[in-house]
């Protein structure tokens, strides 16, 4: 199971300054309250995404200090960015997902400060 501190297959909601691009909800991917071995994280945004700073390097899971490579999917209509790893994570293991404050919205809105997220794989 994969848990950001929530009940299972619950999305919450983060509040910040309507000045910044705000994160709105994380989820896990679940199926059947069964989390994949390679379980797919959902980031969704207030507003659309400026497609030109949809890349790895502001979309990072970590395990301790290695990063774990991970294909990035944005979905405009959805507002919302989905991060595959490229590897099974391992259960019982602490991960941290990373979303850097350099991302942007088409209407040039930045996050407010870095954001970090830790989980585990159970």
């Amino acid at each position: 199971m994969l848990f950001f501190g929530y009940s299972i297959g619950e999305t919450f909601a983060i509040n910040n300054s309507e000045e910044f691009l705000k994160i709105a909800s994380l989820s896990p991917a679940l199926e059947k309250g069964i989390v994949n071995k390679d379980p797919i994280l959902r980031i969704r945004f207030t507003e659309e995404l400026d497609e030109n700073c949809v890349k790895p390097y502001n979309f990072i899971i970590k395990k301790g200090n290695f990063r774990i490579p991970a294909k990035i999917a944005y979905n405009n209509e959805k507002k919302t960015i989905s991060i595959a790893p490229n590897e099974e994570l391992s259960k019982d293991t602490n991960y941290s997902l990373h979303i850097n404050m350099d991302i942007y919205s088409k209407d040039n809105r930045r996050m407010k400060e870095n954001y970090t997220q830790n989980f585990v794989i159970e």
